[in-house]
Formats: C-alpha cells, sequence, structure tokens
C-alpha cells in the first residue's frame, strides 16, 4: 500500500457509502493531517526505545522518498510480513475514527459501528 493507494481509498469509500458530496479523486497531502500521520506511522513504526535507529533510517528514506515526489509506503518482505499486517490492522482501524471527521461528511456520525441486535 502506498501512500497514493491510501489517498485513492477515501473517494472510493465515499462512493460506497453513496455519499452526495464525493471527490473523484484526492492526493494524500490534502487528507487530514490526522489521517497522513496515521499512515506515516503505521509505515514506520516505533515498536520500542531499541528500534530508535531503524526508525530514524525509516522516517529518513520516507522524507527523500517525499522530497523526490515519489510514492512511499510499506515495503512487505518475508521477514515483515506479519509485522506489516499488524500495521495495517491498526491504521485502519485509526481510519475508521477519523474518515467519518475528516474526510467523508456523515448524515449521521456515530461514535463507533454498533452492534446489530439479535
Amino acid at each position: 500500500i502506498t501512500n497514493v493507494e491510501a489517498a485513492n481509498f477515501f473517494p472510493h469509500l465515499c462512493t460506497e457509502l453513496k455519499k452526495r458530496s464525493c471527490q473523484k479523486q484526492i492526493k494524500f497531502h490534502n487528507l487530514s493531517i490526522d489521517i497522513q500521520m496515521e499512515f506515516v506511522s503505521a509505515v514506520c513504526p516505533r515498536i520500542d526505545e531499541t528500534s530508535a535507529k531503524k526508525d530514524t533510517e525509516c522516517i529518513k528514506n520516507l522524507r527523500e522518498q517525499v522530497e523526490n515526489r515519489n510514492e512511499f509506503g510499506f515495503e512487505i518482505t518475508d521477514d515483515n510480513r506479519i509485522q506489516i499486517q499488524k500495521e495495517v490492522d491498526n491504521y485502519c482501524t485509526a481510519l475508521f475514527y477519523l474518515s467519518g471527521d475528516f474526510v467523508i461528511p456523515s448524515d449521521a456520525p456515530t461514535p463507533g459501528p454498533n452492534k446489530p441486535s439479535m
């Protein structure tokens, strides 16, 4: 998943939710800063204090990609596949709470999904 693909998700979601004012395209830098930061935090997670050097390298590489106007995102390898899945899951969970407030106007905002009554 790249920053471009992450941004492209929102117009699709808006259309799927049948909202009236959906944009056909949105650029990553036009997303709310909270959503941008969630993506950056998912791509360069700070797992613990011992990962500080790795974090610095990740942010440095990300900054270079942004300055060169390149896409950036997750680099999936056999060694990090499980960790990346966790980061993507966390990102998607955070998006649920952010997307309605910051990107997609809601007809009836709710704090979270409702459990259907049985």
